[in-house]
């Protein structure tokens, strides 16, 4: 089966519940904020480790009535003494929102310390996701490495608490600690469960008259919808963003460091589609990875007024070069603001071709989500 052409991946919150700390600022000469544990995708279990954790998950769900659950979930979900550093999931994720003001994740293959070490995938800063519909997003993380909301609920548990990274369950694979683990990660999943986005003009039917004209360029000429579609705007695949690498500083590293060049991989591509041969590939095919660029899980869009930056790296601060990067022309013509967003080059994502009236419509719209 072919995968969607995707047109424009606009990323504010790929469905991942990674992102419980903030970090250094992307894309910017900037100071970097201070270096907290951000690594929670890449938990280490022992062998049958992870399984024997999520079966204890299904028994705490069978034997505890879900309110309590939820309650449960509610109170670990704020609670700093249980987490690294004092930093809970409220930190980056009021209600279940992506906190803007946090600026992005940084992993840092150069960093050292309790839970940093394990930082060997790649250099380069992350966005922080919104919670919104955790349940209906599999898989999770911005590479879509994670396909159950469960075992993506278990990686900032065993990567983020305090118990699990340098107290007492350290390291530890015995009954207490993994029952330990396994009820936090039930309680988490029963409150997360329960956090919608919230109503905007899009749900109440109120959208202005741009944002109708911007719709109907979503679904129509900027083909956003191909990847975008269903409550939640994701179609749960990853595809070829063509989003660059960034160039940030580590807060892991000297302050008179030179920046460094993210070199994030993103997510393997999918397996060699017979049908999607040639160049430009057919409608319906993505193209391969410009350089530097990677897969990445497609993020669901409520919300995205309030929850810049925007991408999987947080390339962009804003949805104008959001729009104006995927259609692919220059400043001269758009009339945007911003003068540090680079070309497009990848030929199956841009040019849309909007107009500057058709690009103000679209960012109407997608502020109105």
């Amino acid at each position: 089966m072919k995968r969607k052409p995707i047109r424009l991946l606009i990323a504010v919150a790929a469905i991942a519940v990674v992102g419980l700390g903030v970090v250094a600022l992307a894309g910017s000469g900037d100071a970097p904020a201070a270096a907290v544990d951000m690594h929670h995708g890449k938990v280490k279990f022992a062998k049958g480790q992870e399984q024997k954790i999520l079966n204890a998950v299904a028994t705490t769900n069978a034997s505890t009535p879900n309110d309590q659950l939820v309650a449960e979930g509610r109170k670990a979900f704020r609670d700093p003494s249980l987490f690294m550093d004092g930093e809970s999931c409220q930190t980056c994720h009021a209600e279940g929102a992506a906190s803007p003001d946090l600026g992005t994740m940084t992993h840092d293959t150069q960093a050292t310390g309790a839970g940093l070490a394990g930082m060997t995938d790649f250099d380069g800063p992350r966005d922080v996701p919104a919670l919104w519909g955790l349940a209906k997003t599999a898989p999770y993380f911005w590479d879509g490495s994670i396909g159950t909301l469960n075992a993506a609920i278990l990686r900032p548990v065993r990567g983020h608490m305090k118990r699990f990274v340098s107290g007492d369950c350290a390291n530890s694979n015995t009954d207490e600690c993994n029952t330990a683990a396994a009820q936090l990660v039930a309680q988490l999943v029963a409150y997360v469960k329960t956090l919608d986005p919230p109503a905007t003009a899009f749900d109440e039917g109120k959208l202005s008259a741009s944002a109708l004209r911007g719709e109907k360029i979503f679904q129509g000429k900027g083909g956003c919808i191909e990847c975008h579609g269903g409550p939640l705007f994701t179609d749960n695949l990853t595809h070829n963003t063509g989003v660059p690498q960034v160039t940030f500083k580590s807060p892991y590293r000297a302050a008179d460091a030179p920046a460094v060049t993210s070199n994030d991989k993103g997510a393997p591509p999918p397996p060699a589609d017979p049908g999607c041969t040639g160049t430009p590939p057919p409608a319906g095919c993505d193209a391969a990875p410009t350089a530097g660029s990677a897969f990445i899980n497609t993020p669901q869009l409520r919300d995205l007024k309030n929850t810049a930056p925007y991408m999987h790296n947080g390339a962009f601060q804003t949805l104008e070069q959001v729009v104006r990067f995927y259609n692919g022309k220059p400043l001269s013509e758009t009339g945007m603001p911003d003068n540090t967003v680079p070309a497009n080059p990848a030929s199956n994502l841009a040019p849309l071709n909007l107009t500057t009236q058709e690009m103000n419509d679209l960012v109407a719209y997608l502020e109105s989500l």
